[in-house]
């Protein structure tokens, strides 16, 4: 190796690398730094040297840290994607003309129909009436819904900071849809005996089934039906394959 830190900064992956080494009777060699592991003089410098690899590998990882904070607190995104609705311009976001009346829509919609799948439905026909249009799957329209930075706040480590960048929507919109959001969740009792999980692909488009319920009620009585779902159908809707899934009852 170039340098001991080039294998790992970790003591106990380099004991563990060593000792096979050594099983295996292979000579590990820095190239720039000289000691001889033959001798305990040797074995003491090269722990010394390797111990301060991994200091200076959390002292990186902590600099780094606090230096993605202190932009947080100051409003200001770090990295990563730019959200849909905005571009980035001097490490700065600013709203997307045409984008951010997608994004007005999209709460708007929610808001009144209370429903992800009519938000989707209405997108898609915007969609192919506009053949340039951005296609939509729930899963995106489900992260946009609950993204702080469209009501001008930045998210980091599980804190809200202010942004500041202009936002799309009012604060109260965004805490209507937030409210709607939770109060649409429901806490089931999870059964976790499926057989097949992570196994079985779907036939049509070779995508993963994945496990879901439904709850149905007949004559008073609810019933809990479960399924193997094609995870194409989570991501657009129901009509994307012939097959939707497939169901099995469980008995209680």
């Amino acid at each position: 190796m170039y340098k001991i830190d080039r294998l790992t900064r970790s003591p106990k992956d380099f004991y563990q690398l060593i000792e096979f080494f050594e099983q295996a009777k292979i000579d590990f060699i820095s190239i720039t730094e000289r000691f001889d592991t033959s001798t305990p003089a040797g074995r003491l410098l090269r722990n010394i040297m390797l111990t301060f690899s991994q200091f200076e590998r959390e002292l990186t990882s902590e600099r780094t840290k606090n230096k993605l904070l202190e932009r947080a607190k100051k409003g200001m995104c770090n990295g990563g994607l730019t959200p849909y609705g905005y571009f980035r311009q001097d490490k700065k976001l600013f709203p997307h003309s045409k984008e951010k009346e997608e994004i007005k829509s999209i709460f708007e919609t929610y808001l009144e129909t209370k429903s992800l799948s009519a938000v989707y439905k209405s997108l898609k026909q915007r969609s192919v009436k506009n053949k340039n249009g951005k296609n939509f799957s729930k899963t995106n329209i489900s992260h946009i819904l609950r993204n702080v930075v469209y009501a001008g706040k930045v998210k980091y480590n599980d804190e809200i900071y202010n942004g500041v960048h202009e936002p799309i929507i009012s604060e109260e919109i965004f805490a209507l849809a937030q409210k709607l959001h939770k109060n649409k969740m429901k806490k089931f009792r999870v059964y976790k005996n499926f057989l097949f999980g992570g196994l079985i692909n779907c036939e049509e488009c070779g995508s993963k089934m994945t496990s879901c319920f439904t709850n149905k009620r007949t004559n008073g009585k609810l019933t809990r039906y479960y399924y193997y779902r094609c995870t194409s159908t989570m991501k657009q809707d129901w009509h994307v394959l012939s097959t939707h899934f497939w169901r099995f009852l469980v008995s209680k």
